[in-house]
């Protein structure tokens, strides 16, 4: 059995992710501070993880991704203590934030337990046990695709982006009318409830299978057809193991993803010969009659996907790293990016 959320048809709900970028394992004291006061700013308003993405040239960066009504987003967001936190970030803050609105009979989510992970954090869930399992399976929970939507990118090629580098570009930033059709993913895992049996067998069957394909995905986002990618752990979780990267050591780990349309999605997952053993040696462990079905294991998963019209993402980073986000695509023509000093 999984479960979903429980959406009326047409209804919105935002993603508010937030992050600040630093240098080395620990952010210097501006940063620090930018930190905890924004931390107190936004616990306790919305449904959100702390994620930890460990970065290239030994940068990391920290991400709040929230979960919101509409209406209680814009009633935070425009309350005097954030707006005020907003606008006097100093020129070289390293933050930005990319809000996401999601509309319900374009998006689907699935987890495995009844626990309120990702978008089953919003509201109420309900269990389901159809379309599971099978290759088109998520793009088939989709309302929208029942309707003949197709889900198709606007855009005939993916344009290469801009790396990331070390040099921070002042000011803000602000970008917007992105491409239509944007898949954004979400999945995540958490390995806190495995027994000691479980855990062996995750390491005999699973591990490496699964650091490969995460590996792949990062490699080269272009060719995947990938805008960005953010690969992260919530640290307070603790640990299942040492080695590299550092966020798959972590019990829970969250993953996000822009693809450049569903159809990206889908045929990495089908191409690729590790995640195709991995997803059918996943079956035939954890399905019905298998070592770890039947609710013997514990490990929890969630994934979700929202497709998201050009309108729904606005995006602005403050004092970031050139190539962060969207910004890496801001000279390619596809987007509209605006720098304020």
């Amino acid at each position: 059995m999984f479960y979903r959320a429980k959406f009326q048809p047409g209804v919105k709900f935002l993603y508010g992710i937030y992050g600040i970028q630093y240098q080395g394992q620990s952010p210097n004291s501006q940063q620090l501070d930018l930190i905890e006061r924004f931390d107190k700013l936004i616990t306790g308003q919305a449904h959100l993880d702390r994620i930890t993405v460990p970065g290239t040239n030994d940068m990391s960066t920290q991400i709040w991704l929230s979960y919101w009504w509409p209406e209680s987003h814009t009633k935070w967001w425009s309350s005097p203590p954030v707006k005020q936190f907003w606008d006097e970030l100093p020129t070289d803050a390293g933050m930005w934030r990319e809000i996401l609105t999601a509309t319900s009979n374009r998006v689907q989510n699935a987890c495995t337990a009844e626990l309120k992970n990702g978008m089953n954090g919003v509201g109420e869930m309900e269990p389901f046990g159809d379309k599971i399992g099978y290759w088109g399976c998520v793009r088939h929970r989709i309302p929208d695709v029942s309707l003949g939507d197709k889900l198709a990118s606007s855009l005939e090629e993916m344009p290469a982006r801009v790396p990331e580098t070390t040099t921070i570009r002042h000011g803000r930033t602000t970008v917007s009318n992105l491409p239509d059709n944007i898949c954004f993913l979400v999945e995540g895992q958490d390995h806190s409830g495995m027994s000691a049996e479980e855990k062996t067998l995750w390491f005999e069957e699973f591990d490496e299978l699964v650091t490969g394909w995460m590996g792949y995905l990062a490699k080269d986002t272009t060719a995947n057809g990938l805008f960005d990618v953010r690969m992260g752990h919530v640290s307070d979780h603790g640990t299942f193991k040492t080695g590299t990267p550092i966020n798959l050591n972590h019990n829970r780990k969250i993953e996000m993803f822009y693809w450049q349309d569903m159809s990206k999605f889908e045929r990495v997952g089908r191409i690729h010969r590790g995640h195709v053993k991995l997803r059918k040696r996943w079956i035939e462990v954890y399905g019905p009659g298998g070592e770890m079905g039947d609710g013997k294991g514990q490990i929890n998963l969630w994934e979700e996907t929202s497709i998201l019209r050009g309108s729904d993402i606005v995006a602005e980073y403050v004092g970031c790293r050139k190539g962060t986000g969207f910004m890496a695509f801001d000279k390619s023509g596809i987007i509209h990016s605006q720098q304020v000093a």
